[in-house]
């Protein structure tokens, strides 16, 4: 068994800023990874709103391409552009970027150490060569749309959407990204995103719509006339769709980023929340590990909801409006509705 200050599950965007923020407060923090390499495989469209960049401390190696403006299309037909500025980032080096800087700051790192549950207090890590038990005085759950220390205290999310994306070489547009509302894409949309030389193209599909997004994305690429020969990385994953979770602290445990459904339920935008949380739970927990006083760790409770209450529990609102109306017909006023670029979608819906 080994006793530390904080073990950290889970070594994405939120996690390692989670732990890079409590070393370089001196505490002993490990941060486990169950993947054998940080940052793969890349689950996620690689999109960042500009202003996200004063967040970050970090190089800004990852960043592949700038983008301007956003072109939303209904049924394939361009229906409005707005203003949309941003990066198209490699997330792999954004991943690492953010790894290596919890490393530098002090924390310990752990590939390929999958966190199995909680027993009497311990996180059960099985590793490669078997396993490990680590006491912690507090434990952050890290690790994703299903978090395993979210199950542990019964948090966790239960609404997603499935998406599938593919890469491929670059062509058209570069300045712009593009996202495609259409009736075979229940509940959710497809998007071309432009990075330096490939472009990512893919589909989220509500879960509950009961569709294979392979064969939705397949569909969009026939419409869009683009070559599968051409693809150079096919990647899949689940987006929390379900709004922030009841429960993000409970006694010792802090959930953080995905695992706690801080993702926007209609764009899927997760990570510049993933990285907020990440630091904000890192404060609170040095706080806490302070004062010796898991009570302060409702701080962080409070605070996400003070940040992204609004924010996110609109897109809930509007994701729920989808889902119910999406099979009663009127596509195009069903997205006006509930659509980012639209201004209908800051107005309340039953």
């Amino acid at each position: 068994m080994e006793k530390v200050d904080v073990l950290v599950v889970g070594a994405g965007p939120s996690g390692s800023s989670c732990a890079a923020v409590i070393a370089e407060s001196g505490f002993n923090v490990v941060l486990i990874e169950k993947k054998s390499s940080v940052g793969e495989p890349v689950q996620c469209a690689e999109y960042i709103p500009k202003l996200f960049l004063r967040e970050l401390d970090i190089k800004r190696d990852f960043i592949s391409n700038e983008v301007f403006s956003m072109k939303t299309f209904i049924e394939f037909n361009e229906t409005i552009e707005t203003k949309s500025p941003g990066y198209l980032i490699d997330r792999m080096s954004f991943d690492r970027a953010l790894c290596l800087n919890a490393i530098r700051k002090g924390a310990k790192m752990i590939i390929g150490a999958k966190a199995e549950g909680i027993e009497d207090g311990c996180v059960l890590v099985r590793m490669k060569k078997g396993e490990n038990r680590f006491l912690a005085r507090i434990i952050v759950g890290a690790d994703g749309p299903l978090s395993t220390i979210g199950k542990c205290i019964g948090s966790r999310n239960r609404s997603f959407v499935n998406s599938c994306q593919v890469e491929l070489l670059k062509k058209g547009d570069s300045n712009s990204t593009k996202v495609y509302f259409f009736d075979g894409c229940p509940g959710g949309y497809g998007w071309i995103f432009p990075k330096a030389e490939t472009f990512n193209v893919g589909v989220g599909v509500g879960v509950k719509f009961k569709k294979n997004p392979q064969k939705v994305l397949d569909y969009f690429l026939d419409k869009l006339r683009l070559v599968k020969k051409d693809v150079i990385r096919l990647t899949k994953g689940l987006i929390p769709s379900g709004g922030i979770l009841d429960t993000v602290v409970k006694d010792n445990i802090v959930l953080i980023g995905d695992a706690a459904g801080l993702t926007h339920s209609i764009t899927g935008a997760g990570i510049p929340q993933a990285v907020t949380s990440g630091k904000m739970a890192g404060k609170v927990i040095v706080k806490s590990l302070k004062s010796n006083d898991n009570g302060i760790l409702e701080d962080y409770d409070r605070g996400i909801l003070e940040l992204w209450g609004d924010y996110i529990g609109t897109a809930l609102r509007k994701r729920k409006y989808v889902e119910t109306n999406w099979s009663k017909g009127n596509l195009e006023n069903i997205i006006r509705n509930t659509w980012v670029a639209f201004k209908e979608y800051y107005q309340r819906v039953n």
